[in-house]
């Protein structure tokens, strides 16, 4: 039986009122984009990307890669999108879940490009793994508001389906200074459903941590 729009509306705002009872802290992105600004002003991308050769060597290149951009507006975009995936899912998951995420996704998309893509040499950048912390995200948010979040998955999924059939804008390459990786976002979007158990894992303490009643 169709459900009407009236008791569809009624659904949302509830989700929505559940999901802004949780505190939003924005620690995480924020720590997160000042470790990106101060390794691109101190170091460069040469001196901790993901490098193909030297990963066996100096593995901590799996992680640092992606903290580390072609330039400054790279990095602004990334930032950017940040910012925007942590205030659509950020309240889904606890800080302390978000900090575990993070180097999760990206060590399955580093995993992804040394095993799959041998012929990438090296990557830069944090776009993999916000694929895998918006993905994670709106996975953890569905119990809370199935509607909104499993359009927030089908989006995702759409739009790396869409960059691996038709590609991405050459523009996007002249804005950054370097062809964009979609391969990668490939496996941050793998790293977010790979990542699913942590949320699970999460919901299951915060159930356990609270008041028990007759």
């Amino acid at each position: 039986m169709m459900r009407t729009w009236p008791a569809m509306r009624q659904d949302i705002n509830s989700n929505r009122r559940r999901l802004s009872g949780v505190q939003l802290s924005w620690w995480l992105p924020g720590w997160i984009a000042l470790f990106c600004v101060t390794a691109q002003a101190l170091t460069g991308a040469d001196a901790l990307r993901f490098e193909r050769s030297l990963v066996v060597t100096e593995p901590w290149r799996l992680l640092s890669a992606h903290f580390i951009h072609l330039g400054w507006t790279h990095l602004a975009l990334n930032l950017a999108g940040l910012a925007l995936t942590w205030a659509i899912v950020g309240r889904t998951l606890r800080e302390v879940c978000w900090a575990v995420a993070v180097p999760c996704c990206a060590l399955v998309v580093s995993a992804g490009l040394y095993v799959r893509d041998t012929g990438i040499d090296w990557y830069v950048g944090l776009s993999g793994v916000l694929h895998g912390l918006f993905t994670l995200g709106a996975l953890a948010g569905l119990p809370q508001a199935r509607l909104f979040h499993s359009l927030l998955l089908v989006g995702i999924v759409a739009k790396v389906g869409w960059e691996l059939a038709y590609g991405l804008n050459g523009n996007a390459a002249e804005w950054i200074g370097g062809a964009v990786v979609v391969n990668a976002h490939v496996y941050g979007v793998v790293a977010g459903f790979a990542s699913l158990p942590l949320a699970a894992v999460c919901r299951h303490a915060d159930t356990r941590g609270k008041p028990g009643s007759d």
